[in-house]
């Protein structure tokens, strides 16, 4: 049990923290600092976390309700911390709601109402839901997609595996947030990123001869090595957010770029008669618009849903579908590219 919060518990003591009054300041020189500094806050808020860390209801409540060192309620600090600043998000959020007030982040992240232990129950059901595609398509399809006369081949059928272990440690992590589980959400969708723009880039290579092999083969190792030693440095801690996030958008523009590269050559290589494989290029240029749209609920955030369902969650079911017609472009890809294959043989 969480140790008591002045006289109520630590979940209820927010109301009571938000309307009691600040502490009485000296007047004077102190004041004046003390105006100074929070001008200085107020220019500079990004450093200082979510909006909702600020608040000075819920800075209170979590004070009362964090026990003091050597209490015997404070044997593991770090689940008491969790705790109370859940229970402490949530009271102050009824309060703020009850009068009116907008809801707040806090701790980088919404309010959300735990089920079965999940800290963000809709987030992880759809994170599990988005693997689904890529297990059944590796499975059910993988000859379809990944044919062994096709050069991609080797590629695509490592695909579904890099895509389920990045929606397996999304699902972990937004069932159970921490430091550790974050780390490995973002370097495993890092990795899926990667991966993902290696296999536009090979499929804009096109078939290449047999003494190529080698040279793509090297350029693959150090692609995975760099990518490998900035997931080791996201897991040892070593990576800011902010470079993390320039990173993915790096490489989350090279690969729409290379796609958009790759639909501009195909169209200017077939022609009218060709429906098929013009077709097949007006398919992915409307993925990548789905995928861009979808993303950016990532950027147009709003409060949860009965504090359930947010933008981010949105997002997450948003991309369900387009991975099953991504895998069925990629089906109809690997189709037209071995009929090429196979007219290039008999010219």
């Amino acid at each position: 049990a969480l140790p008591d919060c002045g006289r109520a518990s630590c979940c209820r003591c927010a109301a009571a923290a938000a309307r009691q009054p600040p502490p009485r300041r000296a007047v004077g020189g102190r004041r004046a600092r003390m105006r100074a500094a929070a001008l200085l806050l107020a220019l500079l808020p990004v450093t200082l976390g979510s909006p909702g860390d600020r608040d000075p209801a819920y800075r209170r409540c979590v004070r009362r309700c964090i026990p003091p060192r050597g209490h015997p309620g404070a044997s593991d600090e770090g689940l008491v911390r969790r705790e109370c600043e859940y229970g402490c998000m949530h009271s102050v959020t009824d309060h703020r709601l009850a009068e009116g007030l907008p809801m707040l982040q806090y701790n980088g992240r919404w309010p959300f109402r735990r089920a079965l232990g999940m800290e963000n129950p809709a987030s992880t059901v759809l994170a599990v839901a988005n693997a689904v595609p890529h297990a059944w398509h590796g499975w059910k399809n993988r000859a379809g997609f990944a044919p062994p006369e096709h050069y991609m081949s080797p590629w695509l059928l490592l695909y579904p595996l890099v895509s389920i272990q990045a929606w397996a440690f999304s699902a972990w992590f937004h069932a159970f947030e921490s430091p550790r589980t974050a780390a490995l959400d973002y370097a495993s969708a890092l990795l899926l990123l990667a991966y993902a723009s290696w296999l536009v880039l090979r499929r804009l290579l096109g078939p290449l001869p047999a003494e190529r092999h080698r040279l793509v083969a090297l350029a693959f190792a150090i692609c995975a090595g760099l990518t490998l030693l900035q997931c080791a440095r996201l897991l040892a801690g070593l990576v800011p957010h902010h470079e993390h996030m320039a990173v993915c958008a790096v490489l989350a523009l090279l690969h729409g770029g290379a796609w958009l590269a790759w639909c501009g050559r195909e169209w200017l290589r077939t022609t009218r008669p060709q429906a098929r494989a013009r077709a097949h290029v007006v398919r992915c240029l409307r993925l990548q618009a789905a995928f861009g749209l979808a993303a950016t609920l990532e950027i147009f955030d709003f409060a949860p849903w009965q504090r359930l369902v947010d933008a981010h969650a949105l997002w997450h079911a948003c991309t369900v579908p387009i991975a099953h017609l991504w895998y069925r472009f990629w089906l109809e890809d690997a189709g037209l590219a071995v009929q090429a294959s196979k007219v290039r043989r008999r010219d």
